[in-house]
Formats: C-alpha cells, structure tokens, sequence
C-alpha cells in the first residue's frame, strides 16, 4: 500500500494542504487554520456524531468539517487534518479502497514535514514521547511518521490493529506473537509505549532515522 511512489504522492498532498492555506508546508501544519482559510469561514461545525470523531461534509453546497463535542486538542489537530486529507484526496479524484489509510498518512506528513521531523527527533534524541508532544500527537503516531521518514522497518501493535511501515514484511499473525512473546529474532528491537503500555512497537534494528 506505501509503496516509495505512493508514499512520494501523499507527501506531495500534504505539502498542497499548506500551499492551499497560504501557509509554509515545511512547518508543521496548524490545522485549525488550515481549514478556515481552505472552506472558508465557518467552515468547522460542532455537532453530536455517533459514529465518527470528524467528518467531511456539505452543507448548503459548501464543504465543511464537522466535530464531535468534547474532543480534546491533540484529537482535533490530528482529526482536522485526517479530514483535510480527504479533501485533497477528492480534488484529486481518488476514492479508492486506502482512502482512510491514506488520509492517515497525509495528515501526519502535514503536522509533521519531513525535514522538521528530522530535526526535531535529532533534538529530542530519538525521544517520541517528547516528539509526540512537541507536535501534539501521540507516540504511536510519531514512530509511524519515524517510519514514513525513514523508510524505518516498524510495526506498531495495538489490540486492535497492526500497522507497518518501511519493509516489514512479517504477517499479521506472527507480528502479534512476537509483540506478545520474547521470541522475536534478535534483529527486531520491541519498544513498549510509555502513554499505553497494551501498545508495542517492534522495529528492525538498525533502520534508526540518522
């Protein structure tokens, strides 16, 4: 699915996100911004949602991004821009089977530009909590976006889902175990989340970002 063409492409949209708004698209993206002067004023609603923290929608004609009450700040950042991405997804005529997983991807390269990241996980010395909190994500998402930067070989499991990034290349099942177990081969590192200890990130050594 994140193949080095596909990946380029999403970095591409998050970069036009900025470039949209009028804003710098290697400095992370303030989303709430970026969504007033994309659709405009009035463009965000608050409205009670069952099924969804945030959504696309039209009303009266105009696209406009809706949330739900009670969301916290680090929540609407990340859900904003989850939103953004589809809407740049739309104008570019993509409606595939990735779509979410795609909006994911750009949402994370727009609160988290390439270059900035790098710097700032030179600064935080590979610290992700500390990175996380800098950009007002959690740490699942910034060892992702580690991944998406540096090719890294990751796999964060959660109970729920198992997500990848760079050349991992385990299957589902034997992923789980080795998050569960000690038998994982001695090339890949398990790193238990600090904020959700049920969160495990196993990664291959040496695919470090440098």
């Amino acid at each position: 699915m994140f193949d080095a063409d596909t990946q380029s492409e999403l970095e591409e949209c998050a970069r036009q996100l900025a470039i949209l708004a009028n804003l710098d698209p290697d400095e992370p993206l303030p989303v709430v911004r970026a969504i007033s002067a994309i659709l405009g004023d009035e463009a965000i609603l608050v409205v009670p949602m069952r099924f969804a923290d945030a959504a696309l929608v039209r009303v009266n004609g105009r696209e406009k991004v809706a949330f739900r009450p009670g969301l916290n700040p680090h929540q609407i950042r990340f859900k904003g821009a989850h939103e953004l991405g589809h809407l740049i997804l739309r104008r570019r005529g993509y409606e595939g089977p990735h779509t979410e997983a795609f909006a994911n991807f750009i949402a994370a390269a727009a609160i988290m530009p390439r270059k900035h990241f790098r710097s700032a996980h030179h600064w935080y010395s590979g610290d992700m909590v500390a990175i996380g909190d800098a950009y007002g994500v959690s740490e699942s998402a910034a060892w992702l976006r580690a991944g998406e930067v540096a090719g890294e070989s990751i796999a964060p499991v959660t109970p729920r889902d198992v997500r990848w990034r760079g050349g991992w290349t385990a299957d589902e099942q034997l992923t789980r175990r080795w998050a569960r177990s000690s038998d994982a081969p001695p090339s890949v590192a398990k790193v238990r989340l600090r904020h959700d200890r049920k969160r495990v990130v196993l990664r291959v050594v040496g695919d470090e970002l440098t």
